[in-house]
């Protein structure tokens, strides 16, 4: 079913080529207390190497899909495109070729992470207007070995319920931007930010996590509606379901 809040939209793609200026002045709404772990040590600038030079865009963080499996740098597919400043749209099986390396670096003071190449997420595409699901791209982590790493939530948030985008974002130093689910379904989590100015440029990637600091969302896009800045992410059940298939053998 098209979520009625997405399909209503014009999109906004959250991904930009050049980092966010973070000086003070957008007073971007969030809660110290909430979540209760320190997400931001896990969430990254990446920057890939490509077949086609250096690409740095959008927004990325690490990820563990259970306690035993490989540390993962998860970020958004449509980085790889006209979105992120490439000739045009790479499918999800060149993906592994196109990128062989990603070097990424902390928002806060974890060390810098490397991965890659690429892992190949059967049917990973860029958003549409009727979904996010298979907005999702992967790499192994090479290095550090102990690299925070976020898990994602088992659960489907409940409408009301508070998320947090945790990313660096234009005009402000804040790292957490709290926001209120609006829908949930199977390709996309809808949520309504505290602060209808905020500027998402270059968050596309970042995660959008709950109270425990599990993430929920991949944060893809946005668009207004009533006056309110409303994003659109890539859920958790969506994720972790194509990065099973794609990490099982």
């Amino acid at each position: 079913m098209i979520l009625r809040l997405l399909a209503a939209t014009a999109l906004l793609v959250a991904c930009d080529k050049s980092a966010p200026s973070t000086s003070a002045g957008s007073g971007t709404a969030s809660s110290p207390s909430a979540p209760k772990i320190r997400a931001e040590t896990a969430v990254y600038r990446p920057t890939f190497t490509t077949t086609a030079g250096e690409q740095a865009s959008g927004t990325a963080f690490v990820a563990r899909l259970s306690p035993a499996s490989p540390l993962l740098l998860v970020t958004a597919h449509h980085l790889f495109g006209a979105d992120g400043g490439l000739d045009r749209e790479y499918a999800w099986n060149e993906l592994p070729k196109l990128v062989s390396k990603v070097a990424a670096t902390s928002i806060e003071k974890s060390p810098t992470v490397t991965a890659g190449p690429a892992i190949a997420i059967d049917g990973a595409t860029k958003y549409s207007q009727s979904g996010m699901g298979g907005d999702v791209a992967a790499f192994v982590v090479s290095a550090p070995a102990d690299a925070p790493a976020l898990a994602f939530a088992t659960a489907r948030p409940a409408e009301g319920a508070q998320v947090w985008l945790i990313s660096q974002v234009e005009g402000s130093t804040e790292l957490r931007h709290r926001a209120v689910v609006a829908q949930a379904e199977d390709e996309v989590l809808a949520y309504v930010f505290d602060n209808a100015k905020i500027e998402l440029r270059a968050t596309s990637g970042a995660p959008v996590v709950d109270a425990a600091g599990d993430v929920v969302a991949i944060n893809i896009a946005s668009g207004s509606q009533d006056g309110k800045t409303v994003g659109f992410g890539n859920p958790a059940w969506s994720v972790t379901k194509r990065l099973l298939a794609a990490t099982k053998h």
